[in-house]
């Protein structure tokens, strides 16, 4: 344990390092999302390798976004946190309508249903992963 922690104290840098593991495996994960919602919208897919690229850009914006969104919406008290959820999700869906448009190459119409279709796929798997989470954690 006290390796882990020196790994973390002495290089402040390396949290960046840790961020950036985890948005690639949750763009691995968003990528299949994707690829499912292509699927659903268009009947085509991507390649996974364009997939990933767009979701890993995407995270990452989207990150940035949320943190200048939470800079401006939150007052002192905290208050306005349903607000910044809300302009937050909106600017990633825009953040990933955009992304998809450019790197996949889709009008922007379909990549706006295909952004739609992910959200609502993410919020599916959310609510399921949820409900099994708890189910455990309450016996």
């Amino acid at each position: 344990m006290q390796t882990l922690t020196r790994f973390f104290v002495e290089n402040p840098m390396n949290w960046i390092l840790i961020a950036l593991i985890f948005v690639a495996i949750a763009s691995i994960v968003q990528a299949w999302i994707l690829q499912a919602s292509f699927k659903i919208v268009i009947k085509d897919t991507p390649t996974f390798g364009n997939a990933f690229k767009t979701c890993f850009v995407a995270q990452i914006l989207s990150i940035i976004a949320m943190i200048l969104i939470a800079l401006i919406v939150l007052g002192p008290d905290g208050e306005g946190v349903v607000a910044m959820q809300i302009l937050a999700q909106l600017a990633t869906l825009i953040i990933y309508v955009l992304l998809i448009s450019m790197f996949i190459g889709t009008d922007l119409l379909r990549a706006a249903l295909i952004a739609i279709v992910m959200t609502v796929i993410n919020f599916l798997l959310s609510v399921i992963l949820g409900e099994i989470v708890a189910s455990y954690a309450l016996g």
